[in-house]
């Protein structure tokens, strides 16, 4: 967790994050198209390869869940793959910096899903925010937060 509080302090205090080159894909574009690609194939272990393995993980949500090291995440994941099939999950990105190991992604979730009992259709809404870090071979997600977005549904039936 000290990692994440020097991060913090450099954007908010220092200002020395530089902007990601947009000209060419960046670390939080290709991470955010591979996790939202994963989420059509229902498969838990393909989702938990996205996080840090460490007891210091987070996964929170505006509605007051946290959950906290790997194994609460993967039980996240196991009960929405057990209701839901996830038809498709798109991401836009808003903000997005790195600096060295650690990069920050705000983006907009969208999710078009059926309930697998009855085949009702929704779309899922919301704002996310990941903090990824780099273990020396990959980007792993250390933190998320999902929050609504103001004026949108979080949940709405998809027409």
């Amino acid at each position: 967790m000290k990692w994440f509080r020097c991060f913090v302090f450099t954007v908010l205090l220092v200002g020395s994050v530089a902007d990601i080159n947009a000209a060419e894909p960046t670390v939080a574009e290709t991470f955010l198209r591979q996790w939202a690609a994963a989420w059509k194939t229902s498969n838990v272990d393909r989702m938990m390869q996205f996080y840090d393995d460490g007891p210091e993980t987070l996964a929170i949500e505006s509605l007051g869940h946290v959950r906290q090291g790997p194994e609460q995440i993967r039980k996240m994941f196991e009960g929405a793959f057990e209701e839901l099939v996830f038809d498709r999950v798109s991401v836009t990105i808003l903000t997005q910096k790195r600096q060295d190991s650690v990069a920050w992604a705000t983006f907009r979730y969208r999710a078009n899903v059926r309930l697998k009992e009855t085949q009702m259709k929704f779309v899922l809404q919301s704002r996310g925010t990941f903090i990824l870090r780099n273990d020396g071979k990959t980007w792993k997600i250390a933190t998320e937060h999902f929050s609504t977005i103001p004026d949108v549904p979080r949940v709405q039936p998809d027409r």
